[in-house]
């Protein structure tokens, strides 16, 4: 039957145009990411970011819809580096302080204000932290978040959408202890 013949025929190229179209899409994607993760990679201004972002797609904390705008817009500027501490703010003095120069003024520990400092050592906010770790043990977090290693605990607490909410509010209030 021609009419069988036809039929079978759009099914066929149906399906081989699909694959071709997801193959294509597969090296289009995987081209992207790789020169997105060039160009992260020769900026330092993204130093922090570069410490645990290596693919382009949208982060879960995102997707998730469980934080409010306010609470998007301090993780996003956390993983961005632009929040206001002093790695951040000594970069616009003048003249430019150099980095290892951009101390934190809330503790008295002489490390750099970074990121990875407001989140893991800041003793200024050690209460602010054990507030966070206990949410991480209410979530059976904690032991996980133990056992890694200082960029495994940034990468951790950056990415892991579950305590989004923790890492944001942490933040939120880091940055008003500050002031």
């Amino acid at each position: 039957d021609l009419s069988q013949f036809y039929h079978d025929k759009i099914i066929d190229n149906s399906v081989i145009l699909k694959t071709v179209l997801k193959k294509a899409k597969a090296t289009l994607m995987s081209k992207y990411n790789t020169e997105w993760l060039r160009a992260v990679n020769n900026k330092p201004k993204l130093r922090f970011y570069k410490q645990f972002k290596n693919e382009y797609e949208t982060e879960g904390y995102i997707k998730c819809n469980i934080l409010n705008k306010k609470q998007r817009s301090i993780l996003s500027k956390l993983r961005c580096g632009i929040l206001p501490i002093e790695i951040e703010s000594g970069r616009w003095k003048k003249p430019k302080i150099p980095v290892e120069q951009r101390i934190c003024k809330s503790c008295t520990s002489n490390l750099v204000g970074d990121e990875k400092h407001i989140l893991l050592y800041c003793t200024h906010n050690d209460a602010l932290r054990k507030n966070l770790y206990d949410k991480l043990k209410q979530c059976n977090l904690f032991e996980t978040f133990c056992t890694l290693d200082e960029n495994g605990k940034i990468s951790f607490l950056v990415q892991e959408t579950s305590i989004c909410k923790y890492v944001a509010e942490f933040v939120l209030k880091s940055l008003i202890l500050k002031q």
